[in-house]
């Protein structure tokens, strides 16, 4: 086991950035991105029809960060999840809030390539790339930050392990395609809110004690596929997991929002997305295992490198509404973005 340490401390964990690395390797594009994304919202933004009658003003764009980047968990393939709001009023309406990101989607200015617009999720999403960075812009509420911040204290107050255990679980989740919300699969809160509920579990609660181990990261795929087949609860007011409360049967995973108690941040995940997270995880955690009982570091770095390895872009998605060059597509299916207020994929 001590060969398996060695390994992912000195071949896993430095493409896999903490959160101070966060900040000095993505901060300065992701200020130039935001820089450009508030020049063509206020472009965007300015025509006739967005003037506010009787005062013939139009609206202040503002733009919020939220997910990886707030919480420091962010890795190579992480996009830019953004919040865009105004400064005089919210948009609640998911017609005008389609209506809002379909002109920015039109408008979005020459330093940003269009993706696509996911119109019809439970919150609108409008995909963009900036320089090879996924930017996904929605206008959904605040909670979502209150939860980022919330996981950003706790691996604050961790042993850097903690952070980087998190940040191997988004690569597995990524790499292996079971993180996309809109399709079902579980978004990437919660695949950290699992992890952060596994190592407390498993070490202590004050995640003090976590060893960055290989076999630490196959016990906790072993966890994750354990809470989608049982259907369990996970609450940070709580150490562990436990069977679902009364009426919640019906969802496949409760994962409990650490602020508001009744809301489910794993609530997009389906049947199908489950069984097949749970396909994949017990897979890779049989694979590692076959590489430490045969003691093969070259065996090893192998499946690491395919379990963790970076995702590539996918040009096609048939849940997703395409809009390249103006034209839809494929039609999507009705979805529920992440978390209910925020993408996270």
């Amino acid at each position: 086991m001590l060969l398996l340490r060695r390994f992912l401390q000195a071949s896993a964990t430095p493409s896999l950035p903490t959160k101070a690395s966060v900040t000095r390797l993505q901060g300065e594009k992701c200020s130039k991105c935001l820089g450009e994304l508030q020049k063509a919202c206020q472009e965007a933004f300015s025509g006739p029809e967005f003037q506010m009658k009787p005062f013939d003003w139009c609206p202040d764009p503002v733009l919020t960060t939220f997910g990886s980047t707030v919480q420091g968990t962010a890795i190579k393939t992480s996009d830019l999840d953004v919040r865009l709001s105004f400064e005089q009023f919210e948009v609640r309406d998911k017609e005008r809030q389609v209506l809002y990101l379909t002109t920015l989607s039109k408008l979005h200015g020459a330093a940003f390539e269009l993706d696509r617009l996911i119109a019809t999720a439970s919150l609108p999403l409008l995909r963009l790339w900036y320089r090879h960075l996924q930017v996904d812009i929605t206008m959904g509420l605040t909670e979502e930050l209150e939860v980022d911040k919330f996981l950003a204290t706790v691996l604050d107050a961790a042993v850097p392990a903690a952070r980087s255990m998190v940040c191997l679980a988004k690569a597995f989740a990524k790499t292996n395609d079971v993180l996309n919300a809109y399709s079902g699969y579980l978004n990437a809160v919660s695949w950290v809110c699992l992890c952060i509920a596994f190592l407390k579990e498993e070490y202590d609660d004050a995640l003090q004690a976590v060893p960055l181990e290989v076999g630490t990261f196959s016990r906790f795929l072993h966890f994750v596929a354990k809470c989608c087949r049982r259907r369990r609860h996970i609450s940070f007011k709580s150490k562990g997991s436990k069977r679902p409360q009364q009426g919640r049967t019906a969802q496949c995973l409760f994962i409990e929002h650490p602020t508001l108690p009744n809301r489910n941040l794993a609530h997009c995940l389906r049947q199908d997305g489950s069984k097949k997270t749970v396909e994949a995880c017990e897979q890779a955690a049989k694979q590692i295992q076959r590489c430490s009982d045969t003691g093969s570091l070259e065996a090893l770095e192998e499946t690491l490198q395919r379990l963790l390895g970076v995702r590539k872009r996918k040009t096609a998605e048939p849940e997703l509404l395409e809009l390249e060059h103006g034209a839809c597509s494929a039609q999507p299916t009705k979805g529920c973005c992440d978390r209910g207020a925020s993408t996270r994929t």
